[in-house]
């Protein structure tokens, strides 16, 4: 995931399917960069986990401009809807 894909792509909304087990992702250093490319970042994980809570803290929230969607508690994933 580099800086230069992420200019390039006219996306605001990303999804993090992962659920750490086996690779402990996602790749703080890739959600990082994610983030940084663009104010207004969406970023919608389908399981909340150790390795990506920490995306959920409102003062980097806020301090960086993006949201975050986590499935419900005792949920298992997220459903996304593709409308157009």
């Amino acid at each position: 995931m580099s800086s230069e894909l992420l200019t390039s792509l006219p996306c605001k909304r990303f999804l993090l399917s992962s659920n750490g087990k086996n690779y402990h992702h996602p790749d703080k250093e890739a959600v990082a960069r994610v983030i940084k490319a663009g104010e207004g970042t969406a970023l919608y994980f389908n399981y909340r986990t150790e390795y990506n809570e920490e995306w959920d803290d409102s003062s980097l929230k806020r301090s960086h401009r993006y949201s975050t969607t986590y499935p419900g508690r005792g949920s298992q994933g997220l459903r996304i809807d593709l409308d157009r």
